[in-house]
């Protein structure tokens, strides 16, 4: 029973974020993607273990989604989801300075007090 592992789920959300069609079809896909992976590996399959890299594909993305309000929420928990799995003890998806300098920037820009909030509880 062949199932995807960590650079199978790699090539594809990575290819679904750099896209030359930008719409909501293939971010929503890329998304679908990362929450298989992560429903895959909670359910026992060790290979398909998250790293960063698979984490920052889906933040960048987002970051320069047009659907704001969607990708601006989509954003904000995908970065969740990768504090969950550092407190659960995959320490590979640990966010770093730029993971922060994209998810903080993009919900500054939006100017919605909801992304206000959500900034301050990141600093």
């Amino acid at each position: 029973n062949a199932r995807p592992d960590l650079q199978s789920f790699n090539m594809i959300i990575s290819a679904l974020s750099r896209s030359s069609a930008k719409d909501s079809e293939h971010e929503q896909k890329a998304v679908g993607h990362l929450r298989n992976m992560l429903k895959s590996y909670t359910n026992g399959h060790k290979k398909a273990k998250p790293d960063s890299f698979v984490f920052n594909c889906i933040i960048s993305m987002l970051a320069r989604s047009k659907q704001h309000e969607w990708a601006d929420n989509a954003m904000y928990r995908t970065l969740m989801a990768m504090e969950s799995q550092v407190t659960r003890g995959n320490k590979s998806v640990t966010p770093d300075t730029i993971t922060y300098n994209i998810v903080i920037g993009k919900l500054a820009k939006s100017g919605t007090k909801q992304n206000a909030k959500k900034v301050m509880k990141l600093l």
